[in-house]
């Protein structure tokens, strides 16, 4: 589903505006590689269904092969932005960002460190989950660390996440606005997963989350 190089895959499932606008400040952050756009033959993007074609390349051409990838599941960046997660927590902002810029000395950034300076209108802990996000995008963390922190999912992006949408209800030069479920607060029922349904054969007494 994440990409297609016109004879294999899907490629439906795209690299947001939300996550590219997140990316933006950097251009030579090198995980921009994992984001690929589709262009047609005057440069432009190519949009599917009224979305513009940013293929995440991440997960693709492990021995040459489009659609194949073994994904590393423990990963050496994931340990720092753990620790720097605590550290900004614990109140240890300069540790916290030393975490972060270890991570972006081996992106590119190494002229972008934070060097002990959280930026004015920010947190620290703003900062470190910023950088997880790009760091661990399309690998499945971003739900759990938003609700882990108590904090709302914003996903007021073009896109056919957003219920009943049309192709001709999109504009790129707006965000979608009255679409359900734009803004998921942690403490929405909806964030809490089903029992399996195996548990709840087999005990009487087990309720259905709502």
């Amino acid at each position: 589903m994440i990409y297609s190089d016109g004879n294999s895959g899907w490629g439906e499932e795209f690299a947001s505006s939300s996550i590219r606008d997140a990316m933006s400040d950097h251009r030579e952050d090198v995980r921009w590689s994992y984001i690929d756009s589709l262009k047609d033959g005057e440069g432009g993007i190519v949009k599917k269904n009224g979305i513009e074609t940013f293929y995440i390349t991440k997960f693709s051409y492990q021995d040459g092969d489009p659609n194949l990838s073994s994904p590393v599941m423990f990963r050496l960046a994931e340990m720092y932005l753990n620790r720097a997660e605590a550290y900004a927590k614990q109140g240890k902002s300069n540790l916290a960002l030393n975490d972060v810029d270890m991570i972006r000395r081996n992106r590119g950034l190494e002229n972008s460190l934070y060097n002990d300076v959280v930026p004015q209108g920010y947190t620290a802990l703003q900062i470190v989950l910023k950088e997880r996000r790009i760091e661990l995008a399309f690998e499945g963390h971003r739900a759990i660390d938003v609700y882990r922190n108590k904090l709302q999912m914003d996903r007021s992006y073009w896109g056919y996440h957003l219920p009943g949408l049309k192709e001709s209800d999109i504009n790129l030069a707006t965000k979608p606005q009255g679409y359900a479920n734009e803004i998921v607060d942690y403490t929405n029922p909806r964030i809490i997963y089903y029992i399996p349904v195996d548990e709840t054969l087999a005990n009487t007494l087990c309720v259905q989350n709502p």
